[in-house]
């Protein structure tokens, strides 16, 4: 990318995609093509940056000194860096005091290690508040009397979050409700946890003795991110089931499939980030939901249910991995496995 008339800054990774996962070493190059005669500058320096982005509510008073004081709430927006790590890639000899870049290209080697945990960059979307993001940035450090030079370069960051203990405990999971006794169903998963390449698989036991018309039954994956108290809750993917429309037949026993089509899915998880004195819990979980439209009724039936969302699934890996001593503990603390399905059942109900 260029920044100025001379001056064009870029970073190569060794790696074709730009997902990594915590505990990685990231390798690539440092390019900077100069169409000047002459560069001088400080230093060439690296950073590999993660930040939360996301909204609070702060109390405010006002006193004029005649009237009653006003006070109330506003939105502040926060956007806060958790990890900083910085890679020297060129820097003067001691004999001078600036680098002299000549005309032409140049390129330097770089590599670090990710941490052993991290929070999972919000993906498929990071626009949205709450969000978690990562990414290199490289600075050039020019004298005192020249601007900085400054480029960002994006990364998804996803931390090792293994399914095997879930798909080993593989009993379906129902959930049931029944409405005006007329009517009455149970959803169950498949499967409890997944990996974002794997198909959802959604079983419907219906039993409607009156042959009451359900218009359509539809079928929702919901993300929910939270970072302190913002909480933003997102439809990733809707589908009507097909062959349900105005369904009044006594008996339905049948399996959906459902394909998630996510490139990269953030994974299920909890953390507390922590900035100087305080704590700051951000979380990632997802749910389904199923919606029966009952023909002539107002209210809908719907059943919520949580499931997992893993990177991978090994026998190898210790569900207690989060154990593991953080080597940034001025950074993050507190780092733990994604819920257990009850705990998630609880945290459904309470929404």
């Amino acid at each position: 990318m260029g920044l100025g008339n001379s001056v064009t800054l870029n970073v190569n990774y060794d790696r074709a995609t730009d997902l990594y996962y915590a505990g990685e070493k990231i390798t690539g190059w440092v390019a900077v093509n100069n169409s000047s005669k002459t560069l001088k500058f400080k230093s060439i320096c690296l950073q590999f940056i993660g930040e939360i982005d996301y909204r609070q509510s702060d109390f405010y008073e006002y006193y004029d000194g005649v009237s009653q004081p006003f006070h109330g709430y506003h939105v502040v927006r926060n956007r806060k860096s958790f990890i900083n790590i910085r890679c020297p890639i060129v820097h003067p000899t001691e004999n001078e005091d600036l680098i002299k870049l000549h005309h032409g290209q140049h390129s330097w080697p770089f590599e670090f290690h990710l941490p052993q945990l991290l929070p999972p960059s919000s993906s498929p979307t990071n626009v949205s508040h709450p969000c978690i993001r990562y990414y290199t940035r490289i600075l050039v450090n020019k004298s005192w009397r020249q601007r900085d030079l400054m480029q960002m370069y994006p990364l998804i960051i996803f931390p090792n979050v293994n399914i095997f203990p879930y798909e080993i405990r593989r009993q379906p999971l129902p959930q049931s409700c029944a409405h005006r006794e007329s009517l009455h169903m149970n959803v169950s998963l498949q499967h409890r946890a997944i990996l974002a390449s794997q198909t959802l698989s959604v079983h419907i036991d219906l039993n409607n003795p009156e042959h009451l018309r359900i218009n359509k039954f539809l079928l929702k994956f919901i993300q929910h991110r939270v970072i302190d108290t913002d909480h933003h809750k997102e439809i990733l993917l809707e589908k009507d089931l097909l062959g349900l429309l105005d369904f009044s037949q006594t008996h339905l026993n049948q399996t959906f499939h459902l394909e998630l089509p996510f490139t990269h899915l953030s994974p299920t998880f909890n953390c507390k980030i922590k900035r100087r004195t305080s704590l700051i819990s951000t979380n990632v979980y997802y749910e389904i939901k199923l919606e029966a439209k009952v023909h002539g009724m107002s209210d809908n039936i719907d059943i919520s249910m949580p499931i997992i969302i893993g990177t991978e699934s090994s026998a190898e890996q210790d569900d207690q991995s989060a154990d593991i001593p953080i080597s940034y503990s001025d950074a993050m603390t507190e780092l733990e496995l994604p819920p257990d399905y009850q705990s998630a059942m609880r945290k459904l109900a309470l929404e």
